[in-house]
């Protein structure tokens, strides 16, 4: 047999070996084989032991610590008393012995075992466990192992990780909070102990006031200083915190050697974690609070900030961090409980002045930079964000009204502190915290009678933070920063209509464009209270910028019969790049600002408003009558710029149509007898329509970039849609668009989006003060027109190709497959348009395009196999039976589903589909699923002979394909159509009699009960599969479910089904295998059990528990007996949880007994 020495020795080569670079997969599976085994051996912990004590190799160290703690955590309690004793003794021991010698990694684990220990034996079988740690802090050598050892008994002990019963759980909690007072006093006394230590007898410099005069860069001059007068209220403050008792706030502490950084840091953490389960109260003294601001207050000094080459701080927790950040993160922690008695406000106020005192000190200027926060380090800027975060959102409202607390002083500060910032994610957290503020205000006006004095308060304000992010979109102003970020012009268009303050979430935005995003839409928020100055403060730069912008011919030349820009001076073309690009960014906000103008303000504002839009209009003009994206450049980035300026010109009044769109509004029409209709603005409506629609269409002929095309023709769209008068069709420039339209773009986008706006213009019927409508004149257009782009469509020989057996497999077919994508997806976007209009103009157009969804059903059986054509067909027809259902008729809707449902199912392209992995296949049946939704939820008798064909495709030809597989492709939109027939069907499995009426007969005899206990069963079977959203999605099925009729109570699911739902959800949690549905779980569990408490109390628990393997009979009934009867849902969440914890912990205990022990 092998000495231990020499088990060592092999362990040591198995550990090096599997973590060498040359060791291969199938050589480390091997070794993590053996080493799995060796660790279930009985009594492997004391070869662990023995290995953790004569081994200096980590790898080794770490495995057999991980083994001891496997035990410690699985096998404790089949362990003997003495066996317990030894590992107890043997791992405090080492860690005595080695605490200074061992990596940090191996000291935390051997504390944390012997913590593990604590939390299955203290105080009962281990008494002196808490007074052992306490002796740590009596000896220098083991003051910073005392500290570890305090921060893991919070971390395991207040809330702990591993199975426990609820009422051990309890208990520690109990016995913990009783130390708490002591570990609070024996940390306060380290940290003050450390700052006694240092404490330069020279108290600081006090700060400047907020008042104080700055020098500033440059760059910078007009963002570092706020234009809110600030009182002498926060002076004031700062000078009480520098006398009497709080003058240790204001000690410089000299650097640190590393023994008393290292004890700060090990006690900021401990406390940070004390903080976060501790109740605010009594406990933590000014005194305490005082002593985490000394170190709090290093952060903001530069000297402290200097780190030392190899670090000085070994945490497990935050590697590295300085004092700073640590001593915020426990000033955090507690700012961060909503929940604060009355008592301790008076403490919060003290934070909060400390605080303050610390970011007057934060944006105070250095010598030869710009600012203090660039010598400081990001972390601590990030948690001193955070800091003000949490005020500004749990805390300000407090004491906005307290006259201790000089709220606009607050605001100067954190303005300049705002402004100040060196990095883009800085800034962005700053903006974060007055996002929040704006919040306040608003929800705040709009609970207050006096609105005016609440913004009036905070006008000064306000104005200098709208001011602030002008200037930090602008170049001019902010250049350095700007430039920096990634600036890609986009142009990718959508062919969907998108209103201008819809936030484009989208990922794949550039930097400058996430960049410009945030800012302008918090200066729409303070727009939203302040809407005349901050339109203001946009407006008058933004016009003198356009004013250079409208004189720029003066600077061109013809040469060879091209224009050129004569402008070439080094310093020249700089400052046009930065007045175009700044131009383009206060064009998007006058843009994001044109909703200040809608509702009840156009009116008032409507004069303003036209202004603006007149000189957009002579803008856009501008720009295509001078072809400015065709002048020629000394740089080449100027030309971008011109490009930039065009388009963005275009997408602005692209945002003003909304505001036409009201303006045209019923509100502005006067009805007089004889039922004759004028329009208070007809004409000026018709002049701005005209003058659009112009600036749109001229840009689509005149060779423009392609980014301009795609701005005109969204522009050409929204005025389709929102702004309906004949003035469109009275236009030239749009009647020649009727015959140039498939070769305006080679983009298939464009072309989509223009083929449906000149469709719009014909079809979408005109307000009713027009007087002559013109109706069959458009109907004859339209026809014409949509014949025009669906001819070839319609001319495609249906009959011939399903004759031809060669045809169909033709190069034909593809040849017109994208035309037809490209007809379908034009007639689909137009049908969606039609939802909100009026029964006649659908007819209009079902009459025209009728042939084209009969030619497309024809369609689909010859081209599916091609997915992408199936996918097209199937998205119009989702899209025309929610909008031309009426239209389309029973008949013809029957017929439609009826083709599909005979490919599907006879020819096996479901299957196909689904067991090829084929996206584009997988698509299409999931298109069809939703198409299928639609027919199921249908109110009237003419489809519901499709329902049992329904459930057979859905749990014959799908069901048995998708239940056992783990993606959730196709099983989302098959449970949902089975959600959707259930509940729109529902008397087509309880169909209610005269009888019944009458109260004759139950309510619970049921129809098709085979095909409901199918659909069941499969509601139930997904419960046992991993896929969390299927699982949310179908508990929230059977929920609604019960909600409207009263499911769980049905006898069918009452006799045969639900026990089997209670116990597959009980199972769930008792596995954790859905943790984070816990409170969803438990709540239907609740909702089942209450269509019967007594049996469930007195019946089920105890059969669900006999049915459970792992436990034993006294177990059984210990759990039994502790599950109380109570049935209100609160009480009865806290029992299941009760409940499902002991369980675990009674399987993990009985799991842990060696084989062959008997239990008493």
């Amino acid at each position: 047999m092998a000495t231990d020495l020499q088990s060592l020795q092999a362990l040591e080569g198995l550990m090096n070996e599997f973590f060498g670079s040359t060791t291969t997969n199938v050589r480390k599976r091997e070794i993590e084989t053996i080493l799995s085994n060796f660790g279930q051996q009985r009594g492997a912990w004391k070869q662990c032991l023995y290995y953790v004590a004569h081994t200096h190799n980590s790898y080794v160290s770490m495995y057999c610590l991980t083994t001891v703690e496997n035990i410690i955590n699985k096998q404790w309690v089949g362990l003997m008393p003495e066996e317990r004793t030894e590992i107890r003794s043997t791992l405090y021991r080492f860690i005595l012995e080695n605490h200074k010698l061992a990596p940090y990694y191996i000291r935390n684990k051997l504390v944390k075992l012997v913590v593990d220990i604590a939390r299955l034996s203290w105080p009962h079988f281990y008494p002196d466990f808490f007074t052992n740690v306490l002796s740590l802090a009596r000896s220098p050598d083991t003051v910073p192992l005392c500290i570890v050892f305090l921060q893991t008994i919070s971390e395991e002990l207040a809330c702990p990780r591993e199975e426990l019963s609820y009422s051990r759980r309890t208990e520690l909690r109990r016995l913990l909070s009783q130390q708490v007072p002591t570990m609070l006093s024996l940390l306060s006394g380290l940290l003050e102990g450390v700052a006694d230590k240092h404490k330069n007898a020279v108290t600081a410099t006090p700060p400047p006031s907020p008042t104080h005069s700055h020098s500033h860069s440059p760059t910078r001059s007009n963002l570092s200083s706020s234009p809110i007068q600030t009182g002498t209220i926060l002076s004031n403050m700062f000078h009480n915190l520098e006398s009497g008792t709080t003058t240790r706030t204001a000690w410089v502490l000299p650097p640190l050697d590393v023994e008393s950084e290292t004890i700060a840091a090990y006690s900021l953490n401990c406390l940070t974690h004390l903080f976060s389960w501790i109740p605010l109260s009594s406990l933590i003294t000014p005194h305490l609070l005082n002593t985490i601001f000394i170190f709090a207050s290093l952060g903001a000094d530069p000297q402290h900030n200097k780190r030392r080459p190899n670090g000085t701080i070994e945490s497990s927790c935050v590697p590295g961090e300085s004092l700073g950040v640590l001593a915020m993160g426990a000033i955090n922690e507690l700012m961060s409980k909503n929940c604060v008695p009355h008592d301790f406000e008076d403490f919060l106020l003290q934070m909060f002045r400390n605080t303050f005192q610390l970011l007057q000190r934060l944006v105070r200027d250095e010598p030869n930079t710009t600012s203090r926060l660039q010598l400081l380090e990001p972390s601590y800027i990030d948690k001193f964000s955070e800091f003000l975060r949490l005020f500004v959102s749990v805390h300000l409202r407090r004491f906005e009204n307290n006259s201790h607390f000089p709220v606009l002083e607050f605001l100067s500060l954190l303005f300049r502190y705002t402004f100040h910032q060196q990095s883009v994610d800085a800034y962005f957290n700053c903006l974060d915290v007055w996002s929040i503020f704006l919040d306040h205000l608003s929800s705040k006006i709009q609970g207050s009678q006096d609105q005016t004095s609440v913004v009036s308060k905070y006008e000064d304000a306000l104005i200098s933070l709208a001011q602030g992010i002008l200037h930090k979109i602008q170049l001019r102003h902010n250049q350095a920063e700007l430039e920096e970020l990634d600036h890609e012009i986009c142009e990718e268009i959508s062919e969907s209509i998108i209103h201008y303050d819809e936030v484009d979430t989208s990922e794949d935005v550039s930097e400058w464009h996430f960049f410009f995003t945030k800012n302008l839409e918090l200066l729409a928020k303070i727009a939203d209270l302040m809407p005349d100055q901050i339109f203001s403060l946009v407006y008058e730069p933004w016009n003198d910028a356009a004013k250079i912008y409208l004189s720029l011919q003066s600077n061109m030349v013809e040469q060879n019969g091209r224009r050129r820009l004569n402008i070439s001076a080094e310093h020249e073309c700089p400052r046009l790049h930065c007045l175009l690009r700044d131009l383009s960014s206060l064009l998007q906000a006058v843009g994001r600002l044109s909703t200040l103008f809608l509702g009840e303000e156009l009116p008032k504002r409507s004069t303003t408003a036209i202004q603006v839009i007149e000189k957009l209009v002579q803008m856009a003009n501008y720009s295509t009558g001078f072809k400015l994206f065709e002048v020629e450049t000394a740089v080449d980035v100027l030309h971008l710029d011109f490009v930039e300026v065009h388009a963005q010109v275009l997408s602005t009044l692209r945002a003003w149509v909304h505001w036409v769109s009201q303006l045209y509004g019923q509100q502005f029409v006067q009805v007089f007898p004889g039922g004759t209709q004028t329009h208070q603005h007809q004409d000026t409506c018709h002049t701005i329509n005209k003058q659009m629609l112009v600036a749109a269409t001229n840009v689509l002929n005149v060779g423009a970039p392609p980014l301009i095309v795609n701005c005109g023709v969204q522009l050409l769209l929204s005025l389709s849609v929102m702004v309906r008068s004949p003035v469109a069709l009275e236009l030239n420039q749009v009647q020649s668009l009727y015959i140039q339209a498939q070769s305006i773009s080679s983009d298939v986008k464009v072309r989509r989006l223009l083929l449906r706006a000149l469709v719009n213009f014909l079809l979408l019927p005109w307000p009713s003060f027009v007087v002559d409508h013109r109706l069959e004149t458009r109907k004859h257009h339209l026809t014409s027109f949509i014949s025009s782009f669906t001819s070839d469509v319609k001319k495609i020989d249906i009959q011939a190709i399903s004759d031809d057996k060669n045809m169909q497999e033709s190069i034909f077919l593809i040849s017109v497959a994208e035309k037809l994508c490209d007809t379908f997806s034009v007639v689909r976007y137009q049908v969606g348009e039609l939802n909100s209009t009026d029964k006649s103009s659908r007819e209009l157009y079902y009459q025209c395009v009728q042939d084209v969804i009969h030619q497309a059903i024809l369609l689909f059986p010859i081209y599916v196999q091609h997915a992408s054509v199936c996918e097209e067909i199937l998205s119009l027809m989702v899209v025309v039976m929610q909008v031309l259902r009426v239209q389309l008729g029973p008949v013809r809707v029957e017929a439609t589903i009826q083709t599909f449902l005979d490919v599907f199912t006879t020819r096996h392209h479901l299957q196909l589909a689904i067991n090829t992995h084929n996206p584009p296949a997988v698509r299409v049946v999931e298109k069809f699923l939703k198409l299928l939704e639609l027919i199921v939820s249908e109110p009237g008798q003419s489809f519901k002979r499709f329902i049992p064909n329904t459930i057979t495709l859905c749990m014959e030809h799908i069901y048995p394909f998708v239940s056992e597989r783990a993606s959730p492709e196709v099983k989302s939109p098959l449970f949902e159509l089975l959600r959707c027939l259930l509940e729109h069907n529902w008397k087509y499995f309880f169909r209610p009699s005269v009888h019944i009426s009458l109260g004759a007969g139950s309510w619970d005899s049921i129809e098709n009960e085979a095909q409901f206990i199918q659909i069941m069963q499969a509601f139930g079977q997904s419960f046992m599969q991993p896929d969390i959203t299927i699982f949310k999605q179908n508990l929230e099925a059977l929920e609604s479910l019960n909600s409207k009729y009263k499911l769980y109570h049905k006898a069918v699911f009452r006799n045969s089904m639900l026990g089997h739902f209670i116990t597959v959800l009980l199972q769930v949690l008792v596995h954790r295998s859905q943790d984070l549905l816990q409170e969803e779980i438990t709540i239907t569990v609740y909702n089942m059990a209450s269509v019967d408490f007594t049996t469930f109390f007195a019946a089920f628990v105890l059969h669900f528990l006999q049915n459970m393997d792992g436990l034993d009979d006294d177990q059984r009934t210990t759990l039994k007996d502790n599950f109380k009867t109570d049935t209100d849902l609160p009480t009865f969440t806290q029992n299941v949880q009760r409940f499902i914890n002991d369980l675990r912990y009674y399987r993990t205990c009985n799991a842990s007994l060696p084989p062959g022990t008997v239990k008493l």
